[in-house]
Parts: C-alpha cells; structure tokens; sequence
C-alpha cells in the first residue's frame, strides 16, 4: 500500500533528521471529541453531518471527506451537545487501541467531520510542526496510554508530558507534511475509485 510506504519513508527519515527532544504540552493542545447520548434517537435522525467513533480509526491513516463516518448526526446535537469538529492539519488518534497504526492525520481540505469520546485530537497552529509531531508520534509505545478502553486524563498528562525525539529544522519538516500530503492524495483516489 502506497500510503504505508510513505509512512514508513517518514520514520526513516525523521530516525536520520532528528536533532533534539520538546516536551508535547509546550507546543501543542490536546483534545478529546464527545459523543452524542445514544438515549436520544432523534440526534441520529435524518443525519447529515458525519460523526466518527474511536473503533473507526483502525486502518485508518487519513481522515478526509471520503472517509465512511461512523454515524450521520443532524444540525440538532451539533447545537445541543458541543461536539469536537476534526481541525484540518491536526493529528486524532484513538483510545480504544493506542496503536501507532491509530494516528490519523486529518487532511487540509476537511470541511466537516465530528469527533467521539474516544478520539483524542493534537494540534497546534503551524502545519509543519503538527506534520513532524505525527511522525514523532509514530516513534512512541502507546501501551502506557491505554486501560482497556479507557484513556484516562490522568494519562493524558503523562502523555503531554512527555519529551520526545524532534527535528527543528523547517527545510526537514517540509518533508514530513509533503509525504503526509502525497498520502493524502491517493487515499483520496483510492476511495473515490
């Protein structure tokens, strides 16, 4: 598959650029997406807005609008509920398994997409930064994030916490975001066929 050799490209090129360590809460925000009451059928009524769940990550690379949502939801828990909306260039991943596999980068053109109480999402402002998070993110064991299916907040403190492995030079960076793009693109490809 193209998109896991573009991948793999990036862990080896981010192995050979890195040059120092940044702790994740200094450059960047954690977030975790809600979902809906499923007591209340109506939000899922005549739905138009897609919606994703933790399980609907695996396999995934690339969030993009051909992406299949897990549920449609309508205008009304939009309002209602407050819902996480997918950031463009930003990073998701899931709780449920906190697999490397599980990162997803969402794409620079989404217009729309919902987040549920298992998608965490990481960003920040700058494109080329979150690009390089991704691959640095790629480095990690995720094993001590995961609790069953719950990621706790505790865990996610130790998560932001943490120092990790970083390439500072944006000429470098500019790699990563390209090889993230590219993938993006015939993911799109790929699903529109």
């Amino acid at each position: 598959m193209i998109e896991q050799r573009l991948l793999l490209l990036g862990d080896l090129l981010f192995q050979k650029y890195k040059d120092g360590q940044i702790k994740i809460k200094d450059h960047f925000k954690l977030v975790r997406g809600k979902t809906p009451p499923t007591k209340n059928p109506q939000y899922y009524e005549n739905g138009i807005s897609p919606w994703l769940n933790g399980g609907a990550l695996t396999n995934l690379y690339f969030l993009t609008d051909y992406t299949e949502p897990s549920k449609l939801i309508n205008l009304q828990v939009q309002e209602n509920c407050k819902l996480l909306k997918a950031k463009p260039r930003s990073i998701i991943f899931s709780n449920v398994n906190t697999d490397k596999k599980r990162l997803v980068w969402v794409n620079s053109s989404l217009t729309q997409f919902y987040l549920g109480e298992h998608i965490w999402q990481i960003d920040n402002s700058n494109e080329l930064t979150t690009a390089t998070l991704f691959f640095a993110l790629r480095q990690l064991n995720f094993d001590f994030c995961s609790n069953g299916s719950i990621f706790k907040e505790v865990k996610a403190l130790l998560f932001m916490n943490m120092k990790i492995n970083w390439v500072s030079d944006p000429t470098k960076q500019r790699i990563f975001l390209a090889l993230l793009n590219n993938g993006v693109s015939h993911n799109k490809l790929t699903n529109y066929e």
